[in-house]
This record gives structure tokens, sequence and C-alpha cells, in this order.
């Protein structure tokens, strides 16, 4: 996958739950300043389909960089800049995909 800091070719992914963290609404409307897309989505009740279906979404519509950040984590958008100057594919596995141990489980997904 070819790697850009251009903001455009980056979407900000956050599945809602629930409500948003006002800390990190902040920043993900400082995102948007940056112009950074940002898709808060709600109204999924199984969090694995709200993941995949946003990624589909959001590759189906031509974005190069998939980024996620859960509603109830208040981050430094100045650290999305830094992780994505990097130019390396970041993955991490979800809590949800995870075993007691933190291993990841056959059929775990990436996120």
């Amino acid at each position: 996958m070819t790697h850009t800091t251009d903001s455009s070719q980056c979407v900000v992914l956050v599945p809602v739950g629930g409500g948003i963290d006002p800390g990190c609404d902040e920043g993900l409307c400082e995102l948007e300043r940056r112009g950074y897309a940002v898709r808060r989505v709600r109204g999924y009740s199984a969090i694995d389909a709200a993941r995949n279906q946003m990624a589909s979404d959001a590759l189906s519509q031509g974005y190069a960089e998939l980024m996620w950040i859960d509603a109830d984590v208040v981050f430094d958008p100045d650290d999305v800049d830094k992780l994505r100057r990097h130019e390396l594919p970041l993955e991490r596995w979800s809590s949800a995909a995870t075993t007691g141990d933190g291993a990841a489980p056959s059929g775990g997904h990436l996120s």
C-alpha cells in the first residue's frame, strides 16, 4: 500500500456505542480542521459488524488509509500526524478480539 501524509487520503473511523467523550470529540474536530474526513458512526449493537462495514465503506470510497479511534479515548491530534509520518502500515488487535491473556484467538480481527 502506498502511504502519504496528505490528510485527505486518510479517514478517521469512530464507532460510537453510546456517547463520544468530550475530549475525544475535541480531538476529532481538530482533525477535521486539518482536512481529515472523520466518520462518527452510531447505531451498531455489534462492534465487529460496525467496524467491518465502516472499513468496507471507507475503502470503497477510495481512502488509502484508515485510522481507528475509539469514542472514549482522549488523544492529541498531533499524534495522528506523527504516526502517519512514519509511512508504515499500522494495525492493532481489537480488545474484543483477544483472549483474557491478550493473545489473538483464531478467527480474531485486526482493526
